[in-house]
C-alpha cells in the first residue's frame, strides 16, 4: 500500500449563495433576524431563572415568616401534694 503526503489545495473562489454577499458580511435582514432570536431566547432564559430564583428567595421568607410567628410551646408542669413519710435506707 502507498501513502501519499497530503497536500493543503488552494482555496477555491466560489460564488456566495443566493441573497448572500462575498465575505463574511450577512445581509441585514439575516443580523436582525438573529438579534431577534437571541433577544427572545436572552428573555426566555432570564423568566426561567427569575422564576427558580424568585421562588426560593419567595419560599424562604414564608418559612421565616412561619417560624418566627410560632411562640415558644407552652411549659408542662405537673404538681403533686407533699406528705411526711417514714424513710428507711
Amino acid at each position: 500500500m502507498k501513502r501519499t503526503a497530503l497536500r493543503a489545495q488552494p482555496e477555491a473562489r466560489r460564488a456566495p449563495p443566493p441573497g448572500r454577499t462575498s465575505g463574511d458580511q450577512r445581509p441585514a435582514g439575516d443580523r436582525r433576524a438573529l438579534r431577534k432570536r437571541m433577544l427572545i431566547m436572552l428573555l426566555v432564559v432570564g423568566v426561567v431563572f427569575g422564576g427558580v430564583f424568585g421562588w426560593g428567595a419567595v419560599r424562604s421568607y414564608f418559612i421565616k415568616q412561619f417560624f418566627a410567628s410560632m411562640g415558644a410551646p407552652p411549659q408542662t408542669v405537673s404538681t403533686t401534694v407533699a406528705t411526711a413519710q417514714e424513710w428507711q435506707p
